[in-house]
């Protein structure tokens, strides 16, 4: 069966807008048309996040980067939608927020859409269980939450300069059930 779950593009203007029409083509020859809509144009944040909240999935489906750290993912995750991403370095630090695709190539990027849309349409555990921590990690990165971190930080700095800062990373033990990449 065919999962009802509607899929938008959001491309990277600049890398995206050269294959756009290809895109849109095939597109239309799959008859995918009335399922997936591509928005290629530069929108600010209050429009972009409103766009990616009308989406059951939202999927970042690159394939290579130079980029060391996505801030577009977080806009993804901070809709409270399911987001996919492919398994690059670049998501490294969304890992436990987002579902993981398969793979690179189209082929297991199409297979893993499928999959979290068959899941979303059934509202599996693992939707659930997924969306519970992005919550949790949207928490853990909002801004009170870093600005106290940082703050006991700069405290200890200051306490003690020749003291050892201390180890903020275990702040997020509990996320560190990464995936694999394949």
């Amino acid at each position: 069966a065919v999962p009802a779950v509607s899929t938008r593009i959001a491309g990277l203007v600049d890398l995206f807008r050269s294959r756009s029409e290809q895109a849109k083509r095939k597109i239309s020859k799959l008859g995918l048309g009335h399922t997936i809509e591509m928005e290629n144009s530069y929108l600010d944040d209050e429009h972009s996040l409103l766009e990616l909240e009308r989406s059951d999935l939202i999927v970042f489906p690159y394939q290579t980067t130079g980029e060391s750290a996505s801030a577009a993912v977080r806009h993804g995750i901070a809709t409270g939608k399911p987001v996919a991403v492919t398994p690059l370095s670049i998501f490294e630090n969304v890992m436990p927020a987002v579902h993981v695709l398969p793979g690179v190539t189209p082929e297991k990027i199409a297979a893993g859409i499928f999959d979290l849309a068959l899941k979303i349409d059934l509202d599996d555990d693992e939707i659930k269980k997924k969306e519970n921590m992005a919550r949790r990690w949207c928490e853990q990165m909002s801004y009170p939450v870093l600005g106290r971190r940082i703050n006991c930080f700069l405290k200890a700095l200051d306490r003690d300069s020749s003291a050892a800062p201390p180890d903020l990373s275990s702040d997020l033990s509990h996320f560190s059930n990464r995936p694999e990449a394949s």
